[in-house]
């Protein structure tokens, strides 16, 4: 008896006391789960660097804060200016009424902040920075959003309340996707168990995985941030991956116990040792996936690891501890309650695949050609692609936020126009001497003259002064005329300058420009230095580091899976042949994503791929799409250590499983689909790529290119220097 089979005697005798620990386990942690979302900030772009710098300062220093809510007013059809305009002061009346002490930018009285059809203020409620001053900006943006009427469009926005729809917009993308992926799921399991006590076990580790996995995540995210988008993804790679382990484990069992005629005991030690082993070594190729995406110093791809290497983790424990141990009570009653009579007869399903596998396998090159000109076709519109940091669009269309900020945009900001700001700090206790304003008018200048940038907003344009005149006003009475200047500018040793480019936002342009001036920020004056942040900084830092740290995360997910499989399998080159068609699959996939969403194509909206799905695509569904891989050549490999003939091996191989992966297959491509139809863009995108990934890996990749490959290489799949295999 090996090590595997032990596992299955150890579960099967200690079946109640494994089920009522780990149950109680489980149901502690599930208890948190409920408050996972209040623990979740942000979509979680954000890296350490300059950008991070600058917005450090310029809230430390120039009291910028993040709880500043503007709030948007849009006059409606037949409205006229003095309803516009008692609206206004109505807001503003309640502002001052409720918070006496809160700061208010009014738009009444300083026109910038007012158009004709449309106007915005700013407020900052008083109170310490933090999350308690979060809560209490976004419950009184509730408030103020009761002002709108059919006169006046009243919006508030800004960062608490777009984190607080993207937050709200998850948790209800969740329990839509859930609503449409399990009932699909159920009805999938049903056709292929054809019980209903078997289709409701893989559904019950599947839920119990992701709300145990929600209930953990609650605690990591009391000591790091996650970002709100582990909301969705931790649960839609749970579900599938949990709800897969469990079918191909509780398909092996039945086999099993008509094989040993319903011996319990030593059909669980043969699951274990087959089904279980399978699970365990499928989990750590997924698991390794995740783990590519902690290279990236970004905080949505390290949330994303830790809540899909936690929910895979889960996902394995409870799929080799709960699911065993119900099984071993059960018996041969999971197969009670049986609707075979009411469902299609298998044979001809199982005949099909043994008539096509044997076809690939007589013409194994021409069918090799084809498959992969099919996905070279599909990898074509990838030379196409457009990357964009989701902001605000990756919110719905028609989210009232979202329109309101687009509509102030337009009215109050160059958005066709990448901007920046520059800090210059003095190696002095503050900015006010003649040659520390001498360096930044040099600084400013130097700005103004790059052929690359539109516009230079300083304290000497706003002043309409240079260095010297300013410099003469400090410390005297005069220079009471120019504080409100100053106190915009500068804040004790730094100096603030904002920088409008002639480039687009998120542009290659842009980003070139914020790497220059980031090389530049070296060599100001000894006596000077400067950050960069703002938009142009953000892109550059972000897709920089995903494009910097890329080939590191490729290379920890290709090493490692290499010597998973090297491991599991005795081979050298079906790891290798598992990585190459792997790489080919997804990226099809990603071309067909570019088809589909950049160029506009089947219903779709057109627009840019978001940044994180490349990311994704390759490091969460690397190990995602390895699945199969494993389960399938797992059923060839025990063949074919039990007759020698790989052939034989991979048809039977092939047969055996084509019914148990099609339906898994289909359970994940449903459960991951399903999110195609929230309204957050960049789950959508996630959702149905991994959703095509499968797709292609269970169609193309596993019925022609896995039965023409090996075919073609024989015996030859199987050898491994230094190794020999037992006959």
């Amino acid at each position: 008896m090996n090590i595997w089979e032990r596992f299955g005697s150890f579960f099967y005798k200690f079946k109640v006391s494994t089920l009522s620990v780990v149950i109680a386990i489980s149901f502690i942690f599930t208890y948190f789960a409920k408050d996972l979302p209040s623990e979740l900030k942000g979509d979680g772009f954000n890296t350490s660097g300059s950008y991070e710098d600058v917005n450090e300062i310029l809230k430390e220093e120039f009291k910028h804060s993040a709880n500043v809510m503007p709030v948007i007013f849009i006059k409606r059809d037949k409205t006229s200016k003095a309803e516009f305009d008692n609206k206004i002061s109505d807001v503003i009346e309640y502002i001052s009424d409720t918070y006496p002490t809160a700061e208010v930018n009014n738009p009444l009285i300083n026109k910038d902040l007012y158009k004709e059809e449309i106007a915005y203020l700013t407020v900052k409620l008083p109170g310490k920075e933090g999350s308690k001053l979060e809560e209490k900006t976004l419950n009184f943006s509730k408030k103020i959003k009761k002002f709108s009427s059919s006169d006046v469009q009243v919006t508030p926005t800004g960062y608490s309340v777009i984190n607080n729809e993207m937050n709200t917009a998850s948790q209800r993308d969740l329990a839509k996707a859930e609503m449409i992926g399990v009932p699909i799921a159920f009805l999938v399991l049903i056709l292929s168990f054809g019980s209903i006590i078997t289709s409701l076990i893989p559904l019950f580790i599947g839920g119990l995985s992701v709300t145990v996995t929600m209930g953990i995540l609650y605690f990591i995210g009391k000591d790091y941030d996650l970002s709100i988008y582990v909301l969705n993804v931790a649960p839609m790679i749970g579900l599938a991956l949990s709800i897969d382990f469990a079918l191909l484990f509780v398909n092996r069992f039945r086999e099993e116990l008509e094989k040993t005629s319903s011996d319990v005991k030593k059909s669980l030690e043969t699951t274990f040792a087959t089904a279980g082993r399978s699970v365990v070594f499928s989990g750590i190729c997924v698991f390794i996936g995740l783990s590519g995406l902690l290279v990236f110093d970004v905080n949505i791809f390290k949330s994303v690891a830790i809540g899909g290497m936690t929910v895979v983790f889960i996902s394995i424990i409870l799929s080799l501890t709960i699911l065993p141990a119900v099984l071993g009570l059960f018996g041969p009653k999971i197969n009670k309650l049986s609707l075979n009579r009411f469902l299609p007869k298998s044979k001809s399903n199982n005949n099909f695949w043994r008539q096509f596998s044997k076809f690939v396998m007589k013409y194994p090159i021409g069918m090799a050609i084809l498959a992969t000109t099919i996905l070279l076709i599909l990898i074509i519109p990838v030379n196409d692609v457009s990357l964009k940091v989701p902001g605000i669009d990756a919110l719905p269309k028609n989210s009232e936020t979202r329109i309101a900020h687009e509509k102030f945009e337009d009215a109050f900001q160059n958005k066709d126009k990448a901007s920046a700001t520059i800090v210059l700090e003095s190696n002095s206790s503050n900015f006010s001497t003649k040659e520390q304003l001498q360096i930044a008018e040099d600084y400013v200048d130097m700005l103004a003259n790059d052929d690359e940038v539109n516009k230079v907003t300083s304290i000497f344009g706003t002043l309409e002064m240079d260095s010297n005149a300013i410099a003469s006003l400090l410390g005297t009475e005069q220079q009471l005329l120019i504080n409100p200047a100053l106190k915009a500018f500068i804040a004790n040793k730094y100096m603030m300058i904002n920088v409008e480019l002639k480039s687009k936002p998120g542009s290659a342009e842009a980003k070139a420009w914020a790497r220059k001036y980031e090389e530049r920020s070296k060599t100001v004056n000894s006596n000077v230095k400067s950050y960069i942040g703002g938009e142009a900084k953000f892109d550059q830092e972000i897709f920089d580091e995903v494009k910097n740290k890329a080939p590191y995360g490729l290379l920890i997910i290709i090493t490692s899976t290499f010597i998973i499989l090297l491991i599991a399998f005795k081979s050298l080159l079906i790891p290798i042949k598992a990585i190459i068609m792997n790489f080919l699959s997804l990226s099809a996939t990603f071309g067909f994503l570019v088809w589909l969403f950049q160029y506009g194509n089947l219903g779709i909206d057109q627009g840019n791929i978001m940044l994180i799905l490349p990311v994704f695509i390759f490091g969460l569904v690397f190990g995602m799409s390895m699945d199969y891989e494993v389960f399938l050549i797992s059923r060839i490999h025990e063949i074919y250590n039990e007759t020698g003939d790989n052939d034989y091996a991979t048809l039977e191989g092939l047969v055996s499983t084509s019914k148990i992966i099609t339906s898994a297959a289909s359970i994940m491509i449903v459960v991951t689909a399903a999110f195609a139809f929230t309204d957050l863009l960049p789950i959508k995108q996630i959702g149905l790529g991994i959703a095509i990934a499968i797709f292609l890996d269970a169609t193309i990749i596993r019925m022609v290119l896995v039965p023409s490959i090996m075919k073609l290489l024989g015996d030859i799949n199987w050898y491994l220097p230094f190794y020999k295999r037992r006959s």
